[in-house]
């Protein structure tokens, strides 16, 4: 729970989620580009509070220095008490908490094209997904290992059978079958990351610490 107490109390998180583009503008003023398929993990920027008391840091400090830049972490957004708008859910489907998280109830992920996603038994009305919802499959106990950002809205029409695009593609994970799948929410996703920025600390009079730097996070894509 290191990073996480460093992620619950940060002054800000920076999130890129930029797909890897190439830009080139001819001599007749014409842009051109040209996107690579890639898997366009999630990289975040940390910025930790300014200063820490040393007996609540001492343990997230050696927890942090043991992982070090080689060892993973599972963390989540938005989990600490009013942090939830960050990546709450803003639909209304059942299981689901909207402002917050949960897994939704009946409905289920029967496949997954690029990237789109086909749904099964989903609510004959109101919102189920709006634009910029965090989602991540799940079946039973065992977690997807790489959330998606919905990049359209999908609203209850009457059909049970929908689909649903989402920010990436599908991106196979040795172990899990897809379909049936449940789907967490919001805050409830987890996202697997690699630390590839470690700030040092610094140890101040009065009993206090201090990172020097920002920590740096990259999704971990196997």
């Amino acid at each position: 729970m290191s990073l996480q107490s460093i992620i619950d109390s940060a002054q800000s998180i920076e999130i890129n989620r930029s797909k890897l583009v190439g830009q080139t503008i001819s001599r007749s003023g014409r842009i051109l580009t040209a996107t690579r398929n890639w898997a366009n993990p999630f990289r975040m920027v940390i910025v930790p509070k300014p200063i820490w008391r040393f007996s609540e840091a001492r343990s997230i400090i050696e927890d942090l220095m043991t992982n070090d830049r080689n060892t993973s972490h599972g963390i989540q957004l938005g989990a600490v008490s009013g942090a939830a708008w960050t990546v709450g859910y803003q639909g209304a489907a059942p299981g689901g908490t909207t402002g917050g998280g949960g897994t939704l109830t009946n409905i289920t992920i029967t496949g997954m094209t690029g990237s789109t996603i086909s749904l099964a038994n989903c609510p004959l009305a109101g919102n189920i997904f709006l634009k910029g919802d965090y989602i991540q499959p799940i079946s039973g106990a065992t977690s997807y290992r790489y959330p998606f950002v919905v990049t359209q809205n999908l609203i209850g029409n009457g059909s049970a059978n929908r689909t649903v695009t989402v920010h990436r593609s599908f991106m196979p994970q040795t172990g899990y079958t897809l379909n049936p799948s449940n789907i967490k929410v919001g805050t409830s996703c987890v996202f697997t990351v690699m630390v590839t920025a470690l700030p040092t600390y610094r140890l101040v009079s009065g009993q206090f610490v201090e990172f020097t730097g920002n920590f740096e996070l990259v999704e971990e894509i196997l």
